[in-house]
């Protein structure tokens, strides 16, 4: 993954970062996860949401009026 994609949001829970990515996605922004999550006992790691550097501000202000 290049310098272009920044982490905005990182979470012990994988369906939390998966409903805050299908929201912007509908909201035409490019999101990905990836997950870090330690695959034999998934109760240690992290998932983490990445979008592109451009659409930082725009995502992070969806994000906190979606958690309102």
């Amino acid at each position: 993954m290049d310098n272009n994609w920044i982490n905005i949001l990182r979470s012990e829970d994988l369906y939390k970062v998966e409903i805050i990515t299908q929201m912007l996605k509908n909201n035409k922004i490019d999101a990905v996860i990836i997950n870090q999550k330690d695959s034999s006992y998934n109760m240690f790691g992290y998932s983490n949401l990445y979008v592109k550097r451009e659409h930082v501000e725009k995502s992070v202000k969806l994000i906190q009026k979606h958690n309102e």
